[in-house]
């Protein structure tokens, strides 16, 4: 599953995953998620757009502080030998353990991975 391509799959992963969202569903206008406010009224919904956490670093700068919030740090560097690739890996900070370095052609990608790989069991 760490090795998923860049993309809106990714993308809903990580929302599902990593961000916490509890709905995520395709629409015609693309993968969107109602918000969740308490007194939720299905007929008044608005939606909004996953945040493109693969492809922007933006977005997953969001991911890497969501992360925080969870205990883990974020290890990035490019790795400029043979793989030529960004090497992402999240460290637990309360026992100081490494999830599994995870790479990717861009960081917003081996970000992404990174951070699937440290919550998944």
């Amino acid at each position: 599953m760490t090795d998923m391509e860049a993309g809106r799959e990714l993308d809903t992963r990580i929302a599902i995953k990593v961000m916490g969202w509890t709905r995520v569903e395709r629409s015609t206008t693309g993968i969107a998620y109602p918000p969740r406010p308490s007194g939720f009224d299905p007929a008044r919904h608005a939606y909004h757009s996953v945040p493109h956490y693969s492809t922007d670093i933006a977005a997953a700068w969001l991911v890497v502080e969501r992360m925080k919030d969870n205990g883990c740090s974020l290890q990035l560097h490019w790795e400029a030998g043979r793989s030529r690739q960004w090497v992402a890996d999240f460290v637990e900070e309360s026992d100081e353990e490494f999830t599994g370095e995870q790479l990717g052609d861009t960081a917003p990608l081996a970000i992404c991975r990174a951070a699937l790989a440290a919550v998944q069991p």
